[in-house]
């Protein structure tokens, strides 16, 4: 192999070091690592580290030999005597090598580093036309043993305790070499185990320097654009050609975890790239905003980060508030309901879910759980529940940190379901009261709200309401029987539950239809009148008399005397009614009048009753049983007519042609209309009262009139009376005063 010729170097004075013994060697090396330590900088320290071999590291890992036919290279670390450490050297033979025969130990620097500086011990020595030197890739030499005419060349370097210390001017690689340079070739050794030329490493310590910084790409969960809670993990690789010497984890600003990767600084590239990650817990951290850096650091300390702001929240979000269901908690026939609140303040990441438990409110352990999600969300739309019944919904929240507490409950809301109609059937008839018709009604979720029981003539399908009222769990009505031609009636009934449910039935509880026969009750009958004596004559010339009394529908009778009515209670074969209550109802015969009680009587055992009715106004009187649950009713409208009362005075009696007269008078009785009464002053005239003039009465019921006499001839006797009409707003009827005379005597 042909070696291009070393560059010139000034040559140094040999240092002899012949008889040097191991002892000393050791020494020396020992002082050159402490000498090492203080000129070159710290394996740790930023842009540069230091790789260490043989005596230094105890082993070699960094430098790599090569030699020629008839070299030979050795490496014994750590040395152990004056033939150890790295060696490069001829062989003892005494042969010839060719010109270029070369032996070495050359360390390289990783890609994007350069060799600055060479601390090392040994010694070299050249004869015969042999080199020993150290020098960089480019041929610059560092140090170096060359003889001059054939003298030999002996060299140590490192002495003293203080190792040789060279600069390297950016090299990528550097070799202790020993070669041949003469033209014939040089002779290997002296034939009795002595090499002409020898490069021996005891210790070396290279200085790299590294100006650029690893690569480095972080992620996880901890990097991700989200808000975080709990311990959360960061991933990160790092890689670099000379390897990652340390990683650590930075949380605003402070140093939280740090790890020194364990490295080998015997080897060129005395670090391995790291794929790692840390964990941090986030629940340390204050909620909100926080900067989260990872850095790593090659072995030259070169260091590289990523850095990017997180967002904490470990606090879960407080109870919902005003929960509220849209339309009411009543209940529904339809499964679909809508649930807002008020979110509650004080939270760092935004709500993101919401998460409901239904539970059966007769069953508390029969729950269902459910969630919806979306940003901000204060709603549940279209909630259903599992079925028919009454359920309890309670809500709790979850922000976008997924922090949640089931504690944090909202206060509970009731939804309410019910899509079943009632179901109905007629119960049997009451025999206590035929007139009741009571409907049983299932509904076991919403319960029964309200009802109507109908009935229709068979045949008609004229349905007419019932009265009907709900009591517990069904329906029941009273049948007016007093409105129903004799025949037989359908019933059918409906029924609405609280959720609006319809439920319709017109069979029995034995399944079949629902109908009855009116009448329903015992028919009754009730005579009266007003009792009238009627007296009979017969035999010869009518001498003997019978008393009959007759009962009459109507009567008129004066103001203030006393009508007597009797009657008589019986079914319709007549057997009477014994101790039956007969109610008379009394309303004056005028506008805006009403009917009230005037009072009541008994049946005596034979069904009779009687009753005296006083004649204060015109009035109609309604007799009425009111029948029983068994019996049905019975009533008689009399008529008691009362003509109405007046006064009439004149003044003077006896008045010439051409004078006049007052008329004067008043109403008897009450009531009095407060507008006044009409009241018509009569003359009896050609054999008939006839009307000469109108006049109405003040408030208190008087009345005045003058007339003037002007066609009378001769004397005259005339009568006068007051005539006092029915009207609609006067409780009596038509009614005369008394007659009054007045003489006139004319021309």
């Amino acid at each position: 192999m042909t070696r291009p010729s070393l560059p010139r170097y000034h040559r140094r004075a040999p240092l002899r070091t012949h008889g040097v013994s191991a002892t000393r060697l050791t020494a020396l090396v020992g002082g050159a690592l402490g000498l090492l330590a203080g000129v070159l900088p710290a394996p740790a320290s930023a842009g540069s580290y230091t790789v260490l071999a043989c005596n230094a590291a105890g082993a070699n890992h960094s430098w790599i030999a090569h030699q020629s036919p008839l070299m030979t290279t050795g490496s014994v670390c750590p040395t152990v005597d004056d033939r150890s450490g790295l060696k490069s050297r001829s062989s003892t033979l005494h042969v010839r090598a060719g010109r270029g025969s070369y032996a070495e130990w050359r360390f390289t620097a990783p890609p994007g580093t350069t060799i600055v500086a060479l601390s090392w011990v040994g010694r070299m020595s050249a004869s015969q036309g042999w080199e020993s030197t150290i020098e960089t890739d480019t041929g610059h030499l560092l140090a170096g043993c060359r003889p001059a005419a054939d003298k030999p060349c002996h060299q140590l370097y490192g002495g003293r305790g203080r190792p040789a210390f060279v600069r390297v001017p950016a090299a990528g690689s550097i070799r202790a070499v020993s070669a041949c340079l003469r033209r014939s070739g040089c002779l290997t050794g002296d034939g009795h185990g002595n090499p002409f030329v020898s490069n021996e490493l005891y210790s070396t310590a290279v200085a790299i320097s590294q100006s650029g910084p690893p690569q480095l790409a972080a992620g996880g969960p901890l990097w991700a654009p989200a808000w975080l809670r709990g311990p959360q993990a960061v991933t990160f690789s790092a890689h670099d050609t000379t390897g990652i010497q340390r990683t650590s984890l930075f949380v605003d600003g402070a140093l939280t975890q740090l790890t020194n990767v364990p490295c080998d600084f015997s080897r060129p590239a005395p670090c391995h790239d790291v794929s790692s990650s840390y964990t941090l817990d986030t629940g340390r951290l204050s909620d909100g905003p926080h900067t989260v850096g990872v850095t790593v650091a090659n072995a030259g300390g070169n260091p590289a980060g990523a850095q990017r702001t997180i967002y904490v929240d470990n606090t879960p979000p407080d109870r919902p508030q005003a929960v509220a269901v849209a339309g009411g908690e009543g209940w529904r026939a339809t499964n679909g309901f809508n649930v807002t609140w008020q979110n509650p303040g004080g939270q760092a990441s935004p709500i993101t879910t919401a998460h409901y438990r239904l539970c059966h409110s007769s069953a508390p352990d029969q729950c269902v759980e459910g969630a919806q999600s979306a940003a901000g969300i204060s709603s549940l739309a279209g909630l259903e529940v599992p079925g028919t019944g009454d359920y309890v919904l309670e809500v709790w929240l979850e922000d976008q940190a997924t922090n949640q507490d089931v504690h944090n409950v909202s206060d509970p809301v009731h939804l309410r379901f019910d899509d079943q109609p009632p179901r109905l059937a007629f119960r049997p008839d009451d025999p206590n009261d035929p007139r009741r018709v009571s409907v049983a009604v299932s509904e076991p979720d919403s319960g029964l709200a309200a009802g109507e029981i109908q009935l229709s003539r068979e045949g008609s399908n004229d349905w007419r309401d019932v009265p009907t009222t709900v009591a517990g769990n069904g329906l029941t009505g009273q049948i007016d029987d007093t409105r129903l031609a004799p025949g037989r009636y359908l019933l059918r009934a409906f029924a609405r539950d609280i959720a609006g449910n319809v439920g319709e039935g017109d069979q029995t509880l034995a399944g079949r239809p629902a109908q009855i026969e009116a009448p329903l009750r015992v028919a009754m009958q009730l005579r009266a009148g007003f009792a009238l004596q009627r007296v009979v004559r017969f035999g010869h010339h009518h001498r003997r008399a019978r008393h009959h009394v007759v009962l009459r529908q109507a009567l008129r009778v004066g103001q203030g005397a006393h009508a007597l009515i009797r009657g008589r209670l019986t079914n319709t074969d007549g057997q009477p009614l014994r101790g039956a209550r007969i109610a008379v109802f009394s309303s004056a015969m005028s506008i805006g009048s009403h009917v009230e009680l005037a009072g009541v009587t008994w049946t005596d055992r034979q069904g009779g009753f009687s009753y005296v009715a006083r004649a204060t106004t015109s009035r109609s009187l309604q007799l009425v049983y009111d029948g029983s649950a068994i019996l049905g009713p019975a009533s008689r409208a009399l008529v008691l007519s009362v003509p109405a009362r007046s006064t009439l005075r004149v003044s003077p009696h006896f008045v010439l042609n051409g004078g006049s007269v007052v008329f004067r008078g008043g109403l008897l009785g009450r009531p009095r209309p407060p507008a006044g009464k009409l009241v018509s002053l009569q003359a009896f005239v050609r054999g008939q009262w006839r009307t000469f003039a109108d006049t109405r009465t003040d408030r208190g019921g008087r009345f005045s009139y003058r007339y003037r006499f002007d066609g009378t001839r001769g004397t005259v006797a005339y009568s006068f009376r007051a005539l006092v009409p029915r009207e609609p707003t006067y409780p009596f009827a038509t009614g005369v005063s008394r007659t009054q005379r007045v003489t006139v005597r004319g021309l």
